[in-house]
């Protein structure tokens, strides 16, 4: 059984000895903000080729990526209107 990946805002990653997803209603997906951190290069190399390779084969989550790519320009968009 997978193990869930923690990441501790601000503090990096704890990562657990088996899995970086969590459990899900018919298999193991990331965890939003996991994908977030993806999103913006974050992660590191192991984490994110697991990552990539997870997208690679799941539609719902790639779907989820680009929400989370769709987040980030929008919050990024904000922050540099308001500067």
């Amino acid at each position: 059984m997978p193990i869930t990946l923690h990441l501790v805002a601000n503090q990096g990653v704890a990562p657990p000895p088996e899995s970086i997803f969590e459990r899900a209603e018919s298999h193991d997906d990331p965890e939003f903000s996991l994908l977030e951190e993806y999103a913006m290069g974050h992660c590191s190399t192991k984490v994110g080729n697991l990552v990539k390779e997870h997208l690679e084969l799941c539609e719902p989550c790639r779907a989820r990526f680009l929400e989370a790519v769709e987040w980030i320009s929008l919050m990024k968009s904000a922050l540099a209107s308001i500067q």
